[in-house]
């Protein structure tokens, strides 16, 4: 991280934040880090005269909230690209200072909040990511959740025994999820970052269903071997009474796959030679097809 004392930005904002996103979109052909497969940018919730926008100007929930009137600051705006979210801003107020926005707001894990959420208070937690989402991405969240330490971090690890599952809704394939005791964790398919938006009907599924305690998979997905998984032996070896191991089994299934490999090489080369006379034979009758020279006469 670059130091920039100098105004707009102070030394714990990055310059550029949003460089390297636009780098990454720029270079992938997209243009919405939120939604990587479309160029709508959630106008009708985001934009100047958008959903939160109108709700954030209107006077009465500013009053409410004690922001400052529409007289002092006329529009309220969710982001102003380029300017980072901490400003440092000169005030007259007794004497000239500086003023630093969200000077306190930094990258703070709150995995730990999480996990006394779970072993503490004993709430049920729903995490969930739309796939599409580059921003707020479910590989981060699954990485988070799998570092996180809890009474569960164990067997939430082990797919042995946290395995994933497919999710369903009206029949269709809507996700897949993992669920250990209170924590379950959803990836939602095709939505980006605003899944109520993109995924209404199964947004509404899931929060139901955690509503009424019922976990999300409807089916196991298969697993894969991978480094929590042991691995079955292709050969099992047999002791006998007297401690000896059964070689027999070992020894005909090696001779078995030796038969079947000479076997194949075998019917290669027969099918390769019955190939080549065909054509041969077809060029033949080619060219007997063919209308004869005509002969000179003398």
């Amino acid at each position: 991280v670059l130091d920039r004392s100098e105004s707009p930005f102070h030394p714990f904002t990055t310059p550029g934040e949003c460089g390297i996103w636009n780098a990454v979109m720029e270079a992938s052909g997209s243009k919405f880090e939120y939604e990587v497969t479309t160029f709508d940018t959630y106008a009708s919730v985001l934009d100047e005269g958008g959903t939160i926008s109108r709700f954030f100007n209107d006077p009465d929930v500013r009053e409410s909230l004690n922001a400052p009137s529409l007289i002092e600051h006329p529009l309220w705006l969710g982001c102003i690209p380029g300017s980072g979210r901490r400003r440092r801003l000169e005030i007259d107020h007794h004497n000239k200072r500086e003023l630093v926005y969200l000077d306190n707001d930094r990258p703070l894990s709150v995995v730990p909040y999480i996990a006394e959420l779970l072993d503490d208070a004993k709430i049920d937690i729903l995490m969930y990511n739309g796939d599409l989402d580059l921003a707020c991405n479910a590989q981060s969240t699954e990485l988070s959740l799998e570092s996180m330490e809890w009474s569960g971090k164990e067997k939430w690890n082990d797919p042995t025994t946290t395995k994933w599952h497919q999710w369903d809704v009206d029949g269709q394939p809507s996700g897949h999820t993992k669920k250990f005791h209170n924590l379950e964790f959803v990836v939602v398919y095709n939505s980006g970052h605003f899944v109520p938006i993109n995924q209404a009907r199964h947004s509404l599924d899931m929060i139901g269903r955690l509503l009424d305690k019922k976990p999300l998979g409807d089916k196991e997905l298969p697993m894969f071997p991978g480094k929590g998984t042991k691995k079955s032996p292709a050969v099992q070896v047999v002791s006998t009474d007297n401690g000896q191991a059964a070689e027999g089994t070992h020894s005909f299934s090696l001779l078995t796959a030796l038969c079947g490999f000479l076997l194949g090489i075998l019917t290669s080369y027969v099918i390769s030679k019955r190939s080549a006379s065909r054509q041969i034979s077809s060029a033949s009758s080619s060219f007997n097809a063919t209308e004869a020279t005509p002969l000179h006469r003398a």
